[in-house]
């Protein structure tokens, strides 16, 4: 998976293809990701508020389920990196089957 492809500006895109394995329902199956980097914009997680591009992941998953079932959906991961802190800070990734979930930093030490 290449979520980050440096250096980062906004308007850059890129294209990724991986493998997934869902290994609690036994799914599996591939993935291609579109990646765009959106904005660059200050974000506010409980670490502290951040400079950040913002990137979109709009993904086309396709698969076997662990019962045989085809699996053919899309799915979007948005996430911000902070330069200052060499870190994602947050993401929030929207999955049909998963449903939504939401990671962000909440501890930050700059390095000396």
């Amino acid at each position: 998976m290449k979520m980050l492809d440096f250096p980062l500006e906004v308007g850059k895109s890129w294209r990724y293809e991986s493998d997934w394995l869902f290994k609690p329902k036994g799914s599996k199956g591939t993935f291609v990701g579109n990646v765009t980097v959106v904005g660059y914009e200050r974000i506010k997680v409980p670490a502290g508020e951040f400079e950040a591009f913002k990137l979109v992941d709009k993904r086309v998953m396709r698969g076997i389920s662990g019962i045989g079932s085809v699996i053919d959906a899309e799915a979007s991961l948005t996430y911000w990196y902070a330069p200052a802190a060499n870190a994602i800070v947050k993401s929030i990734y929207l999955n049909p089957y998963l449903g939504p979930s939401t990671v962000e930093l909440v501890e930050y030490r700059p390095q000396r």
